[in-house]
């Protein structure tokens, strides 16, 4: 049996546990099971934001996680796909992330995205040879853009906020 795509639903996500767990310990972060539940919970179902998942033999093996981007500068929703992960041994078979892509591109357009935007880091050639490749495939215009990203951990703010409305 070959990979599969779908778009993840309830039934999903216990299957999608372990492989998000591989992603966090791949990007050092914290695993915190429950949380990761919680978090995928929240959005099975939703209209703005849906996850993109791979599976052989009923295992996970890769995603991307695809959100509404707001653009005023274009007066537009924007698919933005990140957070993109494939097992190892599935990168190096190749054909996962394509796959992926193509099921997010194609949920995309059917949920009325006009745009598609997402980063990968500057050094992740592969990623980049990937989006571009899609692009030329479904005959897209793709433009390069440079930027810096910023990221903020608000946890101790959010707290902070909590804590005197109390």
């Amino acid at each position: 049996m070959g990979v599969q795509t779908a778009v993840m639903n309830k039934d999903s996500i216990e299957s999608l546990l372990p492989l998000l767990a591989e992603q966090q310990r791949y990007c050092g972060r914290e695993i915190d099971p429950s949380r990761t539940r919680a978090f995928l919970e929240d959005f099975v179902g939703s209209e703005t934001c849906f996850l993109v998942v791979a599976s052989r033999h009923e295992a996970a093996v890769g995603f991307v996680m695809v959100d509404t981007q707001q653009s005023t500068q274009r007066a537009a929703r924007a698919a933005y796909m990140h957070d993109a992960y494939v097992t190892e041994s599935d990168r190096v078979m190749g054909g996962v992330g394509i796959r992926l892509i193509s099921t997010a591109f194609d949920e995309a357009a059917r949920r009325g995205y006009e745009f598609v935007e997402g980063e990968t880091d500057t050094d992740n050639v592969n990623a980049q040879r990937l989006y571009e490749g899609m692009a030329k495939r479904l005959g897209i215009e793709y433009v390069r853009e440079v930027s810096v990203r910023y990221r903020g951990d608000m946890r101790s703010l959010v707290e902070r906020v909590r804590a005197e409305a109390s």
